[in-house]
């Protein structure tokens, strides 16, 4: 706790005898210390009220910087959170697609487009509707292909889902495709755009969808 003092305060300190003036310092950190605990625990009982969903929502700092950038440059990925994952083992891809509407449902941020008004954006929740959800199945090509040339068609893919140019006007935001190689093999790609999440919230995503699909 750091004890602030103004010159008033110092000069009549410094007319007190040691024992005195170390008796009311003490006396003030006391009294510093339980306002500071009060005023914590009223931030601690405090309520964040839901904001009125008729109104328009302004966008965060970090959204609004995001959303000038896609005006300046709307074809570019560079904001783009794109990843691939490899998974082994039986894929019940119907389940899989459950949890992935759950996710969706679960937060709010996932089913929001950035639309404007008079130039101004805002953001609508709800507006960008269902995410986009694919499966292709690899393991059923009339003409095989083999494990080389899936990686190289995989890579190929990746690139082209990785500079996908989302609409933030309407969205939707998030897009998933899953490609199945075998019963055995599948690849997961889960591309979003940075106003809707970052490295940290994509961790809170991916755990929660194990989960769900669990």
């Amino acid at each position: 706790i750091i004890l602030t003092m103004n010159q008033d305060l110092k000069d009549r300190l410094g007319k007190l005898s040691p024992e005195k003036r170390q008796l009311v310092l003490k006396k003030l950190r006391e009294q510093q210390a339980s306002t500071a605990s009060e005023n914590n625990a009223d931030l601690a009982t405090q309520v964040i009220e839901v904001a009125d969903r008729s109104k328009a929502i302004p966008l965060s700092y970090a959204q609004q910087r995001l959303w000038l950038l896609h005006q300046i440059d709307g074809h570019s990925a560079q904001y783009n959170e794109f990843s691939a994952q490899h998974i082994s083992g039986s894929l019940n891809i119907e389940a899989l697609k459950v949890a992935i509407d759950s996710l969706v449902e679960r937060h709010e941020i996932l089913r929001t487009c950035f639309p404007s008004l008079d130039g101004v954006p805002y953001q609508k929740f709800g507006g960008a509707g269902k995410l986009f959800f694919q499966c292709t199945d690899f393991s059923v090509e009339d003409d095989a292909l083999d494990s080389d040339e899936k990686l190289n068609l995989l890579a190929t893919l990746a690139e082209e889902e990785s500079l996908f140019s989302f609409d933030l006007e309407s969205g939707p935001l998030v897009r998933v495709h899953i490609y199945k190689l075998s019963d055995e093999q599948t690849v997961l790609f889960i591309n979003m755009h940075h106003i809707i999440c970052d490295g940290w919230s994509t961790a809170v995503y991916v755990a929660e969808l194990l989960s769900l699909y669990q």
